[in-house]
């Protein structure tokens, strides 16, 4: 009986182990697919790219983004804190001194990835990207800290 037992607690601990696994595999794919979603916009003549960085000491998230000359944006993102209820991360664009403009939010599964795709007539040489978690979509001012900062800039050249 004391090794039928050992042998349940055992199994259900594997079980454990793969669910994690499996979880792990499946954040590493969505990742996949939001830099392939990148790389496509990033490839294109006129495309600028960025690399997020953690712009607060509370995170360790990264990213790829790419803004195509159509304005079309995509941001993936991984190591991010997963969303909860009506929360958002939002995708800002700042130009110069002029104030954050939204580009959209987006949800974060509990591996930590989020993929976004927008776009914005903003998508120029030195403009910053950043990222906030927002209580809900649809803020017009981030709620600060900045999570995630990167500067685009020519993928061309």
């Amino acid at each position: 009986m004391l090794a039928i037992a050992a042998l349940g607690g055992w199994n259900l601990q594997l079980q454990a182990r793969l669910s994690g696994v499996e979880d792990d595999l499946a954040s590493a794919r969505a990742y996949q697919q939001g830099v392939a979603a990148v790389l496509a916009i990033a490839t294109q003549p006129g495309a600028q790219t960025a690399f997020l960085a953690a712009a607060d000491p509370s995170t360790r998230a990264t990213g790829v983004a790419a803004a195509g000359p159509d304005g079309t944006v995509a941001i993936s993102m991984r190591d991010l804190s997963p969303t909860v209820g009506a929360e958002v991360y939002e995708a800002w664009v700042i130009v110069g001194d002029a104030a954050p403009v939204p580009l959209g939010g987006f949800t974060v599964d509990q591996g930590g990835t989020g993929v976004f795709l927008g776009s914005t007539a903003l998508a120029e040489s030195g403009a910053i990207l950043a990222l906030t978690l927002e209580p809900s979509s649809g803020a017009t001012s981030p709620t600060l800290p900045v999570l995630t900062l990167g500067s685009l800039a020519d993928s061309n050249s």
